[in-house]
């Protein structure tokens, strides 16, 4: 078996997402080179193909001419005129055209749309974060491969890391596979699960990991750098959700839409309003503050009335009571002052508009509250995390969850997401079966290391950050990688025997 000596410079991380791919050089001190829309433009061409030239002439062919000779001797008609007009068996046959169909990816999908360069459709290969169109994506794998990173499929000497997500199967893993070595020609290939790579890019090994993508959140339990897969959730809930949200908030605020003009706003105009930098999670969820004054209001049980001791408690609880009240009415006006006044512009292409606070802070509510969002049946946020650590472990190691929770993903950008998932999940970790040393009493938060200032504020690159890592530390080592003897011996399978 040939050893090949891989350099540290050609490792290669292909990250693919619903909305996005990233890939680039193995690299945890710089952000990934790439990121491209996941769309795909299938345009059909016809390509002239020759018709094959046959070099030795058949024996029935050769037959007839000894017929013609023949006939010719005999006094016949002479027909050397027209058979020289024929096609013969050593002649090129005129070119055959067949339709071919290629795919279009990035820049060059843009530029293909704005023209008139006939793209057929432009197709998703990668949806809910599952591949539905494997053509599509070998077509866009292709395109980041050989026209954004420049490498030469004949000769290939950049292995690959790839980013498996959550809901792919052994099956998706092995397709992945086949596509590398035989449609890429790889030197080598390596699959790694995505949760488990955010957690090496927060230099952690247990941990949870709550990704937030544009149509699905994954929450991924992992203990000692093994995910648990009966305990890892899907909510079919994402930033795009967040974004149609967003949008229905948009609409319902009249002064906005007087400002804004027509036509009204569409789903990318609150996208580019979410990303500007000017929306926020509001801590807690919409009529919060109300709720705690009506618990305030109703106060505890009383005491005994014939005891002196009884009627002091009392009189304490009533001005604990009273302070109580008067605070929450104090945060409820701010709020509603806030509501009143605090309005933020915004520019949107060549339009000015201002939003509302409510508008601003309630975007991410489809999260926390999904029924009363429109999503009925569908669990929050929150739950999906309790369920998750749950059904992970025993008692004992839940704490060891809890204190290392990673969120990552497009939309774990905006601001004050943490306080509020922690307003959230407080009250049910403080209603667990167990009250003891080793029930969390708060959710603490693990990020990407200080150090790699290039990623201080992009927690949805951590994957490629863990990725980059284990690439450096996987290729290098024959046997601890898939390699192309490795494939031709054992096919697309081969990949199951190195451990993700």
């Amino acid at each position: 078996m040939t050893q090949y000596w891989p350099k540290e410079a050609n490792f290669l991380v292909l990250e693919p997402g619903s909305y996005r791919t990233k890939a680039g050089v193995a690299d945890h001190i710089n952000i990934p080179r790439i990121h491209i829309p996941s769309l795909v433009g299938v345009k059909t061409v016809k390509k002239q193909v020759p018709a094959p030239i046959p070099s030795i002439r058949e024996p029935a062919e050769a037959e007839e001419d000894v017929k013609m000779e023949d006939a010719t001797a005999a006094g016949g008609e002479d027909n050397t005129a027209d058979a020289d007009l024929q096609p013969s068996g050593g002649l090129a046959a005129p070119a055959e055209s067949e339709e071919q169909t290629i795919y279009i990816c990035g820049a060059h999908l843009q530029a293909e749309s704005k023209g008139e360069g006939g793209v057929k459709e432009i197709v998703k290969p990668v949806e809910d974060g599952v591949v539905k169109d494997w053509d599509a994506f070998t077509g866009l794998w292709k395109h980041i491969l050989t026209r954004e990173l420049k490498v030469k499929r004949v000769h290939n000497e950049c292995p690959v890391m790839l980013c498996v997500p959550a809901k792919w199967s052994k099956g998706d893993v092995e397709r992945a596979t086949q596509i590398a070595f035989e449609e890429m020609n790889v030197p080598g290939f390596y699959a790694i699960e995505q949760a488990l790579a955010t957690l090496y890019g927060c230099n952690m090994t247990t941990g949870l990991v709550i990704d937030i993508g544009h149509e699905t959140i994954d929450i991924t339990p992992i203990l000692d750098n093994m995910s648990i897969p009966h305990a890892t959730h899907t909510i079919p809930l994402g930033g795009r959700d967040i974004d149609s949200h967003f949008l229905s908030l948009l609409l319902a605020d009249t002064q906005f839409l007087e400002e804004f003009g027509s036509p009204a706003p569409t789903i990318d105009d609150a996208r580019a309003i979410k990303e500007s930098g000017v929306c926020e999670v509001a801590p807690y969820r919409l009529g919060w503050i109300e709720k705690r004054k009506q618990a305030v209001v109703a106060g505890p049980r009383k005491g005994s009335a014939g005891s002196d001791k009884g009627k002091e408690k009392d009189k304490e609880k009533e001005k604990e009571k009273e302070k109580e009240k008067e605070k929450a009415d104090k945060a409820d006006a701010a709020e509603k002052e806030k509501e009143r006044v605090r309005r933020v512009e915004v520019t949107v292409g060549d339009r000015k508009a201002t939003i509302g606070t409510i508008a601003r802070t309630r975007l991410a509510d489809v999260l926390f509250n999904p029924t009363s969002c429109g999503f009925p049946g569908v669990p929050s946020l929150q739950e999906a995390c309790y369920m998750a650590v749950t059904e992970a472990c025993e008692p004992e190691r839940r704490l060891n969850l809890w204190e290392n929770v990673v969120i990552t993903g497009g939309s774990s950008l905006l601001k004050g997401l943490k306080p509020r998932m922690e307003h959230e999940i407080a009250p049910l970790i403080a209603s667990s079966e167990t009250s003891n040393e080793y029930q969390a009493k708060e959710i603490r938060w693990g990020g990407l290391p200080e150090h790699l200032t290039a990623f201080k504020e992009r927690p949805q690159d951590a994957a490629f950050v863990g990725a980059s890592i284990v690439a450096k530390l996987v290729f290098p080592v024959p046997g601890s990688h898939v390699t192309k003897a490795d494939y031709n011996e054992m096919g697309p399978a081969a990949i199951h025997l190195k451990p993700m």
